[in-house]
C-alpha cells in the first residue's frame, strides 16, 4: 500500500504537534526571559528532542499495529519494512531523542518526566496491555504522552535554563489545558478511525460511546480546554505583559467561531474545516503572536517568525502572494507596472539558477527546469 504519511509519519506530527510545541518553546522563552542568543540553542535542541518523542510514539504504534492496520486497510509506515530498516529507524528516533539532552540541562525531576513520557508510550501500544484499545484509559493515556507530559518536561527544562521558579499554579493550569486538548484530539481521531477500527475489533471509547455522546464529550473538552488556556494567559500575563494579546486572540477567535456554528452547533462544525478548532490557535497563531512580541524586545526574533512559518505554515507565504496579486499590488520600473508574480517568480527561479550553478549544473544550457533535471537524474540511476 502506498504511504502519505511520509518519513517518520511527518505528516501527522509536523505541522500540529512540532508546531505547538514550537508555539511552547517560544512560551517558555517568553516567560522566563530568554536571551536571543540563548534561545537559539536551546530552540534548536528542543525541535530535535521534539522530533524524536514524536517520530518515536508513532513507529511504536505502527509497528506494534501492522497486522491490524493490513487487515483495515489503514495505512502503516512499517509495512513492507524489514527488520533492519525497522530496527534503524528506531535507533534513529532514539539518536534525535536522547542525544539534545547531553546539552539541555536536566535534573531527576527531568529524568522521571522522560521516563513517565515513554513509559506511556510504551503502555499505549504494547501489547497485551495496548490501553489505545481500552477505552477511557487509552483516551488519557495519549492525551498525557501527546501533550501534557511533553509541555511540562519543555517547561522544567526552560525553567532550569534560565535559573527561574516554575510556579505551580501555572503548571497545573498548563498541565489541565493540555490535557484537555489531548483528550479532544484523540476523541476526533478515534471518531475519524472508527469504521475501520471496528472492522478488526478494536475497542475504542469512541466506538463505546452512540453519536450524541461523542458530541458532548467534545463539547464538553472544548469549553474546559478554551476556558483553561484564556485563564493561563491571563494569569500569565500578570507576570510578563506580552502574553495578553494571546488571550485576545483566543477570545476572539472562539467567538467568531461561536457564532459561526451558533445555529447548528457542534455536528456542523465537525462537518467543517474548523473541526479541529481550536488546534489553529495555538499551532499557528499562538507561535506568531508570541514571536511578534519578543520581536518588541529582540528584533532577531521575527527572523525567526519568518523561519517558523516557512516550517510549520508556509502555506501563510503562498496565501499572502495570492492575495497581494489578487488585489492587483504591483511593482514599478521605469514607468511600467509589472506584477508581483512576476517579480517574485523572477526572483525565486535566478535563486534556484544560481544554486544549482554552484553545483557545476546550467539549467540553460541543459534546458530544463530543475524538477526536471531531478526527476531525469533520478530515471537514468
Amino acid at each position: 500500500m502506498e504511504n502519505s504519511k511520509g518519513f517518520f509519519r511527518i505528516n501527522d506530527w509536523w505541522k500540529s504537534k512540532a508546531a505547538m510545541l514550537m508555539g511552547i518553546v517560544y512560551l517558555f522563552t517568553a516567560w522566563f526571559a530568554i536571551s536571543f542568543e540563548h534561545f537559539v540553542s536551546l530552540a534548536l535542541l528542543s525541535i530535535t528532542t521534539i522530533s524524536g518523542f514524536a517520530s518515536m510514539g508513532y513507529l511504536l504504534n505502527d509497528f506494534f499495529d501492522r497486522e491490524k492496520d493490513l487487515k483495515a486497510g489503514k495505512e502503516n509506515f512499517l509495512l513492507n519494512k524489514s527488520a533492519l530498516v525497522i530496527f534503524l529507524l528506531f535507533l534513529l528516533s532514539s539518536i534525535f531523542l536522547f542525544l539534545p539532552w547531553f546539552k539541555l540541562p536536566f535534573n531527576h525531576i527531568s529524568v522521571l518526566l522522560i521516563f513517565v513520557e515513554i513509559f506511556l508510550l510504551l503502555i499505549y501500544s504494547l501489547p497485551p496491555v495496548s490501553l489505545k484499545e481500552k477505552g477511557l484509559s487509552g483516551v488519557f493515556t495519549d492525551a498525557m504522552y501527546a501533550h501534557s507530559i511533553p509541555v511540562i518536561l519543555a517547561g522544567y527544562t526552560f525553567s532550569l535554563a534560565a535559573h527561574r521558579d516554575f510556579a505551580m499554579v501555572l503548571v497545573l493550569l498548563l498541565f489541565l489545558w493540555q490535557l484537555a486538548m489531548g483528550i479532544r484530539n484523540i476523541l476526533l481521531h478515534q471518531h475519524n478511525d472508527s469504521f475501520l477500527d471496528s472492522k478488526v475489533g478494536n475497542k475504542t471509547w469512541v466506538l463505546r460511546s452512540n453519536e450524541a455522546t461523542f458530541h458532548t464529550q467534545i463539547k464538553t473538552a472544548l469549553f474546559i480546554e478554551i476556558s483553561l488556556s484564556l485563564i493561563f494567559f491571563l494569569l500569565l500575563s500578570f507576570y510578563v505583559f506580552l502574553f495578553l494579546p494571546v488571550a485576545f486572540v483566543i477570545i476572539f477567535l472562539s467567538f467568531m467561531t461561536l457564532i459561526r456554528f451558533r445555529e447548528n452547533g457542534i455536528q456542523q462544525m465537525l462537518l467543517s474545516k474548523s473541526r479541529y478548532f481550536p488546534n489553529n490557535i495555538y499551532e499557528k497563531w499562538m507561535p506568531a503572536v508570541i514571536l511578534i512580541s519578543l520581536g518588541f524586545t529582540n528584533s532577531y526574533f521575527w527572523i525567526i517568525l519568518l523561519l517558523h512559518t516557512a516550517l510549520f505554515n508556509f502555506e501563510a507565504y503562498i496565501e499572502t502572494f495570492a492575495l497581494l496579486n489578487t488585489y492587483g499590488i504591483r511593482l514599478y520600473w521605469r514607468g511600467k507596472r509589472i506584477p508581483l508574480r512576476a517579480v517574485l517568480s523572477f526572483l525565486i527561479n535566478h535563486f534556484i539558477y544560481y544554486v544549482f550553478r554552484i553545483f557545476g549544473v546550467n539549467l540553460k544550457k541543459e534546458n530544463l527546469s530543475a524538477l526536471e533535471y531531478i526527476n531525469r537524474k533520478q530515471n537514468d540511476k
